[in-house]
């Protein structure tokens, strides 16, 4: 996938059996309602990591 595109994505995840996923907060948030929007429930997706997360944690 050339550019992130969440409608994209959730088949791409399914289809490839993907299990685990390492993005920004922007991009997980805007998978997971991808996902409930579109239908197909992410069941072998066992970990979504959210990057800037811990960064923030950090430095607060």
């Amino acid at each position: 996938m050339y550019q992130w595109d969440t409608e994209k994505a959730v088949p791409t995840i399914i289809d490839e059996k993907i299990t685990r996923f390492l993005g920004d907060q922007i991009q997980s948030d805007k998978l997971m309602d991808a996902a409930h929007r579109i239908g197909p429930f992410l069941e072998k997706l066992i970990t979504l990591g959210r990057g800037a997360e811990k960064e923030l944690q950090a430095k607060s």
